[in-house]
């Protein structure tokens, strides 16, 4: 009897050693599986993430959701987020490449875990697909090292994970890129100001004399861009008075009716957009596709060119 029980022991001892064995070539297997494979494989997988939140370790938070057909930022009052930069963000998420995946040993990380970036893909249910920390690259490494989903992996990634944290930065800007070929009549409560073509100078229609000193507007108007946007729920007009009212015609025939409001030198803007009787189809229906960037919503806009456009006079 004892032979045979030291002759079993004999058996279980070389089991678990092959087992031990075993299990560790098969997680050196999985670590070599995992080189080249996508880093968040879950959220390409999903066709149901309708939000990824980016948490930043200066305790900013940018969140991108999906509502419909369109992305926006709730940290911008839900705007409208910027076609280019959700392109940019998914072809990050969706290409990001494992190039090496070790095991954590001892909980030791190459890199303290708040100064990295958070990356949290959400399902319409608002389930977690992926969370990801991404630490800054580090001079003697060419990629990002990563976590994903709590697991007992180091990896390192590809891609540029230098991503800013300002939510402005994400929203669809600028609010108007009007350039002064383009204007055909600036009407407001002091002035009327018009011309026939783009190569004309502007006349005063009251006077009937020329202006051609209307550049400091103009260029006012160029790219003119917003550090606080509100939408009408949230925008307290009380607090505001409104100050000037504009109305900008084009060539083409859009119209731009702009209002700013005033507090404490504070310049917020509210813009309407109209068309002219001679527009063509293609331009109406590029209006009410482009209405809903302005519906609504109001743009605080920096104090020297709020100061220009409301003080301007001929």
């Amino acid at each position: 009897m004892l032979k045979h029980l030291k002759f079993a022991g004999i058996i279980l001892f070389f089991s678990v050693l092959f087992m031990g064995f075993g299990i560790h070539l098969n997680s050196n297997r999985v670590l070599r599986l995992a080189k080249g494979n996508y880093f968040f494989e879950q959220t390409r997988n999903s066709s149901i993430i309708s939000q990824i939140v980016i948490s930043f370790p200066n305790n900013n938070t940018v969140s991108v959701v999906k509502k419909g057909d369109l992305w926006h930022i709730k940290e911008a009052d839900d705007y409208f987020a910027s076609f280019l930069k959700i392109n940019s963000l998914v072809s990050l998420i969706r290409s990001t490449i494992i190039f090496r995946a070790d095991t954590i040993k001892n909980n030791v990380l190459p890199f303290k875990k708040e100064e990295c970036i958070k990356i949290s893909s959400i399902d319409n249910k608002g389930n977690i697909v992926d969370e990801a920390f991404i630490a800054p690259k580090m001079k003697e490494n060419k990629h990002h090292y990563a976590l994903l989903n709590g697991e007992k992996f180091l990896y390192q990634i590809s891609g540029n994970y230098n991503i800013t944290s300002n939510a402005m930065d994400w929203v669809q800007m600028p609010i108007l890129k009007i350039t002064e070929k383009e204007i055909k009549e600036i009407k407001c409560d002091k002035f009327h100001l018009y011309r026939r073509y783009s190569e004309d100078v502007f006349i005063d229609v009251n006077s009937e004399k020329v202006v051609d000193y209307v550049d400091s507007f103009i260029n006012s108007l160029w790219y003119l861009s917003s550090d606080k946007i509100y939408h009408s729920v949230n925008f307290d007009m009380n607090s505001y008075k409104r100050v000037k009212d504009f109305q900008i015609s084009l060539f083409n025939g859009i119209i731009y009716n702009i209002s700013f409001y005033e507090k404490n030198e504070e310049y917020v803007v509210n813009i309407k957009l109209d068309n002219d009787f001679l527009m063509s189809n293609e331009g109406i229906n590029w209006l009410k596709e482009n209405s809903i960037l302005y519906d609504g919503w109001y743009f605080k806009i920096p104090k020297e060119r709020g100061k220009v456009l409301v003080n301007y006079s001929i």
